[in-house]
C-alpha cells in the first residue's frame, strides 16, 4: 500500500510547479492517510491493496487532482469566452466553405476534372480547412483565456457593435420576418390604429469593429489556403489543356507566393488592430486607403507587367466585355476568370478607396450610427 501511495503522489507531484510541490504533496498525503484511517475504522480491518487503489480512484486521477491546485484557467476556453469561440468558428467555417466552393469552380472550369472528382477534392480540402480553422480559433482562445488583462472587445463592448452577432445564424430569419411584416403592414394599411410592422433586426449591419473581426478570420482562412495549409493549390486544373497559359499562371503564383501572403498578413494585423482599438474612424480610414493602394498596385502589376499581362491585357472596354462573354468562358476559361478577377478587383478597390477618403476627410463613418 505504501508503494502505491508513493507512486500516486509522485504522479501528482510531476504535474505541480516546483515552488508549491512539497506543500501540496504533504497536504494530499495527510488527506489520503486520514481517509484510510476512517475507512479502516468503519470496516474494522486494514484495507487491502485493491480496496486502497479503489479509494485512490475516489480521490481522483493525478492529472485531475493536480489541476485543482492550479492558479490559471482550467480549460482551453472558459465559459465567458466560449460563445466568442463558437461564433468565431462559425465565421471561419463560412470562410472555409467559400474557399472550397471557389476551388471546386476552378477545377470544373479547367476542364480536366469532372464535377464528381472536383467535389471529392473539395470535400478533402474542406476537411483540411475545418481542422485548421478549429486549431487556429482554439489556439487564439487558449491564449486570450490566459491573458492577465482581457482584450477590450470582451470587457468594453458597445451596443453599436452588436450587429455582428445577428450574422450569420439569424439573417435569413430577419429577412423572412421583414417580408412578413411588409405583407402584414399592407393588409393593415386601411385599419385605423393598426401597429406598424416590426423591423427585423436592431442594427444596420456590421459595425467597423465587427467587420474587422470577421475580416481577420476570413482573411486568415484564405491565407492558409494560399499557402497550402488547406490542401495543395492545384494550378494544373486551372489552365485546362493550354500548357502555355499554365506556365504563365505558375510563374505568377511563384512570384506572388510570399508577397501576396505578406499582404494578407498586413491585412490581418490591420483588422486585429481595429478590433483592439475600437476602429477609430480616421485611423481606420487611413489604413483602408493604404490597403486599397496596395491592392491596386498588385492588380495593376498582374494586368500590365506580370507574365499574365500578355494574355489578359485589354485595350478598350469592348475588349473587357469580350473577355467575359460566354464564348470566352468556353474557349479559355482561365483567361476569362483572371480577367474577371482583375476587373472586379480594380472596381472594388477604387470604391473602397473613395469611401475611405471620404471618411478620412470628414472624420465620420456613415455605415453605422455615431456614438
Amino acid at each position: 500500500m505504501d508503494k502505491k501511495l508513493e507512486a500516486y503522489l509522485a504522479a501528482v507531484a510531476a504535474q505541480l510547479p516546483p515552488e508549491k510541490r512539497d506543500d501540496i504533496v504533504a497536504e494530499l498525503k495527510d488527506d489520503i492517510l486520514t481517509r484510510v484511517e476512517v475507512r479502516e475504522e468503519a470496516l474494522g480491518h486494514a484495507l487491502g491493496e485493491d480496496a486502497f487503489e479503489e479509494m485512490l480512484r475516489e480521490v481522483g486521477h493525478p492529472l485531475v487532482v493536480a489541476a485543482r491546485y492550479a492558479d490559471g484557467p482550467q480549460g482551453i476556453v472558459g465559459p465567458e469566452l466560449y460563445p466568442w469561440w463558437q461564433f468565431s468558428m462559425r465565421v471561419a467555417l463560412l470562410g472555409v466553405a467559400a474557399v472550397t466552393v471557389l476551388g471546386v469552380l476552378i477545377k470544373v472550369m479547367g476542364g480536366d476534372a469532372d464535377l464528381a472528382d472536383a467535389l471529392s477534392r473539395g470535400i478533402r480540402d474542406a476537411a483540411y480547412g475545418t481542422v485548421f480553422a478549429l486549431g487556429l480559433v482554439t489556439g487564439a482562445g487558449w491564449v486570450i483565456e490566459r491573458l492577465d488583462r482581457k482584450p477590450a472587445f470582451l470587457t468594453h463592448w458597445r451596443v453599436r457593435d452588436l450587429g455582428m452577432f445577428e450574422f450569420p445564424s439569424s439573417f435569413a430569419a430577419r429577412d423572412r420576418a421583414r417580408g412578413r411584416d411588409r405583407v402584414a403592414a399592407g393588409l393593415r394599411s386601411g385599419v385605423r390604429g393598426a401597429r406598424p410592422g416590426v423591423r427585423g433586426g436592431t442594427h444596420d449591419g456590421f459595425s467597423p469593429v465587427a467587420g474587422a473581426a470577421a475580416s481577420a478570420i476570413c482573411t486568415t482562412v484564405f491565407l492558409m489556403w494560399w499557402w497550402g495549409a488547406m490542401g495543395r493549390v492545384d494550378l494544373d486544373l486551372l489552365a485546362g489543356e493550354d500548357g502555355d497559359n499554365l506556365q504563365l499562371i505558375r510563374q505568377v503564383y511563384q512570384v506572388l507566393y510570399w508577397p501576396f501572403g505578406l499582404l494578407m498578413l498586413v491585412r490581418i494585423a490591420f483588422d486585429v488592430m481595429r478590433v483592439v482599438t475600437g476602429s477609430p474612424v480616421r485611423l481606420t480610414a487611413a489604413g483602408d486607403v493604404v490597403m486599397s493602394l496596395l491592392g491596386l498596385v498588385l492588380l495593376a502589376w498582374i494586368a500590365m507587367v506580370s507574365p499574365l499581362a500578355q494574355i489578359i491585357q485589354v485595350q478598350s472596354v469592348a475588349d473587357v466585355l469580350g473577355r467575359l462573354d460566354t464564348e470566352s468562358w468556353r474557349e479559355t476559361p482561365e483567361v476569362a476568370l483572371l480577367s474577371g478577377i482583375i476587373v472586379v478587383g480594380l472596381l472594388t478597390e477604387v470604391i473602397h478607396m473613395a469611401g475611405a477618403i471620404v471618411r478620412l476627410s470628414s472624420g465620420r463613418d456613415r455605415r453605422q450610427p455615431q456614438g
